[in-house]
């Protein structure tokens, strides 16, 4: 809901900015002196990361002095949303285009990671697991992570393992690679969002509800009222997009080069001596599991055999003892390769005003039109909107660009199918 208080869209109260010392003995606001504030967001990396610029003449580097020991922490909120503030503490680790801009003023570009990613720098998990799948991520974040979040999807599946000796993201990493869903789907990822951490699968990002409306347009939003006339219509502006780029349209060599139409595995069972075909077929099993859109990218007139799809080997072990099952690796790639790939069938980046509520994982609706601009009011089923590459997406990365007064957003959207159903002419 928009507040009173909401001037233009974009806009950013920051309430906190801090640079302090490893010991937190000294700290040292930044809010007035930073330059611009950079911070990304991907569904395929364990963790947020990003840059802050300062130009500044304190000598802070003696201060402290900056050694890479440092953390940041930053609170700020969308005045038109202000029950979705963003709070988070960062890890310094470097400082990078160092110059000297005058004899008193100095500018650089410090950079940093979510401060849990520092713990996995320095730790590594060497337990054993015999357990839900799911369980076993809980004990690996809260043994190692307790003062952090996370929101962790059920898993179908167990697993017995020993971790061998990696970093716990490694670990974690791990468990999604090998966990299944409750529909036998094995499209789990582990990352961070703006605020929390996430063990979540794409069938359940995919099913989730829309957060925003997005529409590409080039209309001033005005509101009238008899009273006052025209007004600026602030929710108007957050619907627009300001830029868009086409990442990925269709790559038809690199679909069939990745496995997304078709995946065949020749599942080798040393314990048992025995071997299968497992085979997945994105036109074929299309209908099997969910989607963003409806229908698929292609037409219903096959241009690739499954069986000549793209080959892998994989070798396992079904039975390790007492008949518990605990390898499903030729049933797990089978599914999992293709359907990481053809999440990204369609990949557009949007340049958006910013928005605290809006996070990776997210799903969203965007209006593309054909040529002119887009009525919001009227714009379901109307002729002026694109009817395949408008549709549903999935926010799989966001670039948070923050000055004093303003937060811009470049989002990467996804999606994996169509809103209405290809035909051929």
């Amino acid at each position: 809901m928009v507040t009173a208080t909401t001037s233009h869209a974009g806009e950013i109260i920051i309430t906190e900015l801090t640079l302090r010392s490893n010991s937190l003995t000294i700290a040292f606001p930044l809010l007035g002196i930073f330059s611009e504030l950079n911070f990304f967001e991907d569904i395929y990396s364990a963790s947020m990361h990003g840059t802050i610029l300062l130009p500044e003449g304190f000598n802070l580097k003696e201060v402290f002095p900056l050694i890479g020991e440092e953390i940041i922490t930053f609170s700020g909120y969308t005045p038109a949303y202000p029950n979705s503030p963003i709070k988070k503490t960062f890890s310094i680790t470097g400082i990078t285009e160092f110059d000297v801009a005058s004899a008193k003023k100095v500018v650089y570009l410090l950079n940093f990671v979510s401060a849990p990613t520092s713990i996995n720098l320095y730790s590594k998990v060497c337990c054993a697991y015999d357990d839900v799948i799911s369980n076993s991520v809980l004990n690996v974040f809260t043994n190692y992570f307790p003062k952090s979040v996370i929101n962790i999807e059920p898993t179908a599946n167990s697993i017995k393992l020993v971790a061998p000796t990696i970093s716990p993201f490694e670990m974690l990493n791990m468990f999604a690679a090998k966990a299944l869903t409750s529909e036998g789907l094995s499209n789990f990822l582990f990352y961070e969002d703006n605020q929390i951490f996430n063990f979540k699968s794409l069938s359940s990002m995919f099913a989730q509800p829309v957060s925003a409306v997005f529409k590409k347009a080039f209309d001033r939003m005005r509101i009238y009222t008899p009273v006052v006339g025209t007004t600026r219509d602030v929710r108007g502006e957050y619907m627009n997009v300001k830029d868009m780029k086409v990442k990925t349209l269709f790559h038809n060599i690199e679909r069939v080069m990745s496995g997304a139409y078709g995946h065949k595995v020749y599942d080798v069972d040393i314990f048992t001596k025995s071997n299968k075909i497992e085979i997945y077929s994105y036109q074929n099993n299309f209908n099997d599991h969910k989607h963003l859109n409806k229908y698929p990218v292609n037409t219903s007139i096959p241009f690739l055999n499954p069986e000549n799809a793209n080959v892998e080997a994989v070798i396992g072990c079904s039975n390790y003892q007492n008949g518990y099952l605990i390898d499903n690796d030729g049933i797990i790639k089978t599914k999992r390769v293709p359907m990481l790939s053809e999440a990204s069938f369609i990949k557009l980046e949007l340049t958006t005003h910013g928005r605290t509520d809006i996070r990776v994982g997210n799903t969203i609706t965007f209006l593309m039109g054909k040529y002119q601009t887009s009525d919001i009011e009227s714009a379901t089923g109307d002729d002026h909107l694109d009817k395949y590459y408008s549709g549903k997406y999935l926010i799989s990365a966001i670039h948070h660009r923050i000055t004093l007064t303003r937060h811009e957003t470049i989002m990467e959207v996804i999606k994996d199918s169509f809103p209405t159903q290809l035909t051929l002419r």
